[in-house]
C-alpha cells in the first residue's frame, strides 16, 4: 500500500475514533462509546490494512486497557484484564517461535540448518523412500 493511502486511513481511522468518542448518542453510555470508538478503530485499521495487524491488536489492547477502566469502576483487575490474554505461555510460545522464525529466516539460517539436517538424512533417503511406498512392493 502507497503511503498515501496509509496516511489516509490512519486519519480517517483517528477522525472516526474522535467523532464516536465524543458525539452523544442515545442510549449508550461513556463505555459502551469507548468500545465502539475502538471497535470502529479496529475495523478501519484491518481492513485497510495501513498497519501491520499485530500492530492493530497492541493498539486496542493499549486503548482499552487506558480508557475504559476510568468507566468501569467495577473491574478492579485494571489494565490487567486486557492485556492477560496477550500474555498466557501458549502466546508467548508462539510469539517466541515466530521471533526465532524470523530471525533465522533474516539471517538465511533456515537454508542453513535446513541443508545439513538433509545432508545427515540424505545417506539414507533413497533406501528409506523404496522402503516406505506400497507400490514398490517392499513392503
Amino acid at each position: 500500500m502507497k503511503l498515501g493511502w496509509r496516511i489516509f486511513f490512519l486519519t480517517l481511522s483517528a477522525a472516526a475514533f474522535t467523532a464516536i468518542c465524543f458525539a452523544p448518542i442515545p442510549g449508550m453510555d461513556a463505555a459502551a462509546r469507548l468500545t465502539l470508538a475502538v471497535f470502529v478503530l479496529a475495523l478501519i485499521l484491518w481492513v485497510s490494512e495501513a498497519i501491520p495487524l499485530y500492530i492493530t491488536s497492541l493498539v486496542i489492547a493499549a486503548l482499552l486497557s487506558i480508557f475504559l477502566p476510568r468507566h468501569l469502576p467495577s473491574l478492579s483487575a485494571g489494565y490487567a484484564a486486557f492485556l492477560a490474554p496477550f500474555f498466557s505461555p501458549v502466546i508467548l510460545l508462539f510469539l517466541g517461535g515466530f521471533v526465532l522464525a524470523r530471525g533465522l529466516e533474516s539471517y538465511d539460517l533456515d537454508s542453513v540448518l535446513a541443508s545439513a539436517i538433509l545432508r545427515r538424512v540424505a545417506r539414507n533417503l533413497p533406501a528409506m523412500r523404496v522402503k516406505g511406498h506400497p507400490e514398490s512392493g517392499s513392503c
